[in-house]
This record gives C-alpha cells, structure tokens and sequence, in this order.
C-alpha cells in the first residue's frame, strides 16, 4: 500500500496488525483497511494470474459473479465514500 489511500487519497494512516507477514493499516480519512503490500506490478500480475482466479483461490470466480458483486455493493453501501453519496 503506498502513503496515499486508494480509495479517498488521504495520506493518514495507522497500524492496526499484521498477519501473516503483511501489515495491516486504517486510513484516517475514510476508514478503509488495506494492506502493505511492496510488490511491482510483474508480482502482483504473477500472483493474481488467471489460475488464481480459476483454481487458486476461487473455486468457481465466474460462477460465483452473483454473489461477489452482491456482497461488494454492501460493502461499498455502507462506505461513508459511495461514489455520489454525500
């Protein structure tokens, strides 16, 4: 995770864990948790490669659309930074 927050650029953050090697911070900002993650763009390509979507970490990722998209729009209702939402 860079200094900034992804999601409202804020530049304040705090610690709050880590687990299982990566740290774990808060922005201060909006809330968002994300973590610390230093890789480039060629590791994080090679992590989320197509296999990891299809039998790594999802068992069925396309089958599974519904649902994902379903608990993704909760999650982001409840966000105090709803895209068009003050």
């Amino acid at each position: 995770m860079s200094s900034t927050c992804e999601l409202c650029s804020g530049t304040r953050r705090a610690y709050l864990f880590s687990k299982d090697q990566y740290d774990i911070f808060r922005c201060l900002s909006c809330g968002h948790v994300a973590l610390q993650l230093d890789m480039s763009d060629g590791e994080l390509a090679q992590l989320y490669e197509t296999e990891f979507f299809s039998n790594g970490s999802y068992v069925d990722y396309l089958g599974d659309k519904a649902i994902l998209q379903k608990n993704s729009r909760a999650l982001l209702y409840r966000s105090p930074l709803r895209l068009g939402h003050d």
